[in-house]
């Protein structure tokens, strides 16, 4: 309230009705403005469509100073908003900002002839959780958003243990989960619950999250059966959690031929080669028969020549490959570019005139093939 424009404070204070407010001290004006506020607030609440038991809990928060309670009450309020940006800092079952969200997405939202309704137009949620890592299903009803198209979350955890309604189908086409946790079983139930994914973004967080194993067959299993309709997939597992007993021999994805849409793949090394003892098994074919042909964009953000000493020879199998018309781009992490030139001589442009250093993505260095022809545009 100190922040106030002098004409803004007069007139909040006004809504009291209390004559004397303009001979009061800038400090009594601003305790006046906000209990003038506290009776606004009040006052909206009791025009709300809303169920008794949330209407007395909104009530009491604003009568107790709750910031809580305040958001609430604007997230109710603001039908056209469109992009929001949150965090959770308690428990949600004890927010009354998710308890606004349950009662919007439900069936039980009091109905007011032709009122505009909460959250119909939110097309874009992001959520940062600050204290602990938070379990997805927590986040359901976030989920049940009806105009949700992009979903951002940090700090969530979806795996085994998590717990999605079996009937949640979210409309939502793209989710970015930063320092996250997903498991096999866990990128099963995000694909289920979300049939329309087109984007599905992944950057496992360490220890400070919490214990998850990058099971690189199990999700393979779950992108060939739910995952059809993905056009972009980023792994980005730089702190996941291997098995302890035999890092050497975890299985890769397998084949993602069933990705029909695939248009950017990016993934470590490991996730289509599998450990170093499976990587030896695969033939120089693999990674061809492996890609789906609607590829455009493949990266791999970890294939120095230590860990993955044949990739220049399998990534020349796909680039022959002319089922593979769609692919213009590849982006490798390296610290040096390939020495090799065999490139040039299957219509792509080599390393040496494409190399990108830093970047936007300052952990990275990318070395950049591209076909010919395609010099010049958005990498």
């Amino acid at each position: 309230m100190a922040e106030l424009p002098e004409e803004l404070l007069s007139h909040t204070c006004s809504y009291l009705h209390i004559s004397a407010e303009l001979q009061a001290s800038p400090d009594d004006r601003i305790k006046l403005a906000t209990l003038a506020s506290v009776s606004l607030f009040l006052e909206a609440v009791d025009h709300l469509h809303i169920s008794t038991k949330l209407k007395h809990d909104l009530q009491a928060g604003l009568r107790e100073g709750l910031g809580d309670a305040e958001r609430a009450l604007l997230l109710w309020l603001c039908t056209k908003l469109e992009i929001w940006r949150t965090y959770c800092p308690f428990e949600v079952d004890e927010s009354l900002v998710f308890a606004v969200i349950r009662e919007a997405t439900s069936n039980q939202s009091l109905g007011g002839g032709p009122r505009p309704r909460p959250l119909q137009h939110l097309r874009e949620v992001s959520i940062n959780e600050t204290e602990s890592s938070r379990d997805l299903a927590d986040l359901a009803d976030v989920l049940m958003l009806p105009a949700l198209v992009t979903f951002r979350g940090r700090m969530l955890r979806c795996d085994e243990c998590t717990a999605l309604p079996e009937s949640l189908q979210s409309k939502v086409k793209r989710i970015y989960l930063n320092h996250s946790l997903l498991d096999g079983m866990g990128s099963a139930k995000v694909l289920i619950a979300c049939p329309d994914l087109e984007t599905l973004s992944v950057q496992w967080g360490g220890s400070i999250v919490g214990k998850c194993w990058v099971e690189y067959d199990k999700m393979g299993e779950a992108l060939r059966q739910h995952g059809t309709k993905l056009k972009n997939l980023r792994l980005d597992p730089e702190e996941d959690l291997m098995p302890d007993d035999d890092p050497d021999v975890c299985p890769p994805l397998g084949s993602l031929k069933a990705l029909t849409s695939l248009r950017l793949f990016s993934a470590p090394h490991a996730a289509l080669f599998g450990g170093c003892e499976v990587t030896r098994l695969n033939s120089p074919e693999w990674l061809r028969e492996t890609l789906p042909v609607s590829l455009r964009t493949l990266e791999f953000p970890d294939a120095n020549d230590e860990e993955a000493p044949d990739l220049y020879e399998r990534l020349l199998e796909v680039m022959r490959d002319k089922q593979f018309e769609e692919l213009s781009t590849i982006r490798v992490n390296r610290s040096v570019p390939f020495t090799e030139n065999a490139a040039n001589d299957v219509g792509w442009s080599d390393s040496e005139s494409s190399a990108v250093w830093g970047g936007s993505e300052s952990k990275h260095d990318w070395v950049v093939l591209k076909r010919d022809g395609e010099q010049g545009k958005a990498i």
